[in-house]
């Protein structure tokens, strides 16, 4: 915008010069898709960590900050390192550095990124049948995938791991006393108290809430003289004072698999580059700091309904359930369902029954 060439304040006129000359514009573009969908995503916003800039979204996923090339990059023959930061409601943000040429040509236009969509829940209630609307308690939901190799896991992982980590099938066999919490402890929390301290030792695993098979926790260090034990990870669950463990003996069982692409804490089903059997797995090499074991698929409770926290990274899930107990001799084939996820719903209520 041109001014007069002169500017008066009070008895005196000022000369103006022209110190730089510039023009509010696009710095900064990228367009953002769906991780699942490939779909854009809209509302998206992004940062950059620059003065005098402002965020914007253009359309069909393309995102942008604007501003004064001449003052968020004053400096045309340098590079400047910046952090980038794209969100969006219902999504995991990113985050990563790039380098921006001060000299242009602005806008800068950046590769796509893809945004994974927040993990929903999944769960419902097993009955028996369409016409029998019995619950069954202890009937076990098997998770899969009409083309991927995907695993559900009863409790997530607590700890991120990246991808092509090391995945491996276990056997899990229950033995010794029945211990118990003789406190409640909360997820998140590294330590437990138990009524028999001295029954374990470092490097047991337990298997907490047995009967569910709920959770595995390895023990770090027994420290009897409190009557506690500190485990190798957090819980990933929250559990009352007298809840029922044993200790477990896992074996490697099938091929070893790898993480196809990277998982977060809390993630609870994972995608693999290939199938992986036992009822266990274990997710990361024997000697990695960041080893987790976990038990595979969902477990009914007491009244038949079943969960799933931490589905992501798929758009649909094929789901059948099982019968508790020894094989009974074969029903009539169980209605396998094919969910499409909902990720707009935290919880997606899917409810499956034994036979038609």
């Amino acid at each position: 915008m041109v001014g007069p060439p002169a500017i008066r304040v009070g008895e005196r006129t000022y000369e103006r010069a022209i110190d730089i000359t510039t023009e509010y514009r696009a710095l900064v573009a990228i367009r953002v898709r769906d991780a699942v969908t490939g779909q854009p995503v809209y509302r998206a916003r992004l940062s950059v960590d620059r003065p005098g800039v402002r965020t914007g979204t253009v359309a069909d996923g393309l995102v942008s900050v604007a501003g004064y090339p001449e003052l968020s990059f004053p400096d045309p023959t340098a590079t400047y390192p910046v952090s980038l930061t794209v969100g969006a409601p219902g999504y995991v943000s990113a985050t990563w550095p790039e380098n921006v040429p001060g000299g242009g040509p602005f806008p800068v236009v950046l590769p796509a990124v893809e945004l994974n969509p927040l993990p929903v829940e999944l769960g419902g209630l097993v009955v028996q049948s369409r016409s029998n609307r019995t619950a069954v308690p202890g009937a076990t939901v098997k998770v899969d995938h009409p083309t991927l190799s995907v695993v559900a896991l009863r409790t997530p992982l607590r700890l991120p791991h990246g991808r092509n980590t090391v995945v491996r099938g276990m056997t899990v066999v229950l033995a010794g006393p029945v211990l118990k919490l003789t406190a409640d402890v909360r997820a998140g929390s590294a330590t437990i108290a138990l009524d028999d301290p001295n029954a374990v030792a470092a490097g047991d695993v337990l298997c907490l809430d047995w009967r569910q098979r709920l959770e595995l926790a390895r023990v770090l260090t027994p420290e009897p003289a409190r009557g506690e034990a500190v485990l190798e990870a957090p819980l990933g669950r929250s559990y009352s004072a007298w809840t029922e463990m044993k200790l477990a003996t896992l074996t490697p069982t099938g091929p070893t698999a790898h993480l196809d692409r990277a998982s977060a804490p809390a993630a609870g089903l994972l995608r693999l580059d290939g199938p992986v059997g036992g009822e266990a797995l274990r997710v990361g090499a024997p000697a990695a700091a960041a080893l987790e074991r976990a038990i595979t698929g969902a477990i009914a409770d007491a009244q038949g309904y079943w969960a799933l926290a931490g589905v992501a990274g798929v758009r649909e899930v094929r789901l059948k359930p099982v019968a508790p107990g020894p094989p009974p001799p074969p029903p009539p084939a169980a209605p396998r369902v094919t969910w499409t996820l909902d990720y707009g719903q935290p919880v997606n209520v899917v409810n499956l029954q034994l036979a038609p």
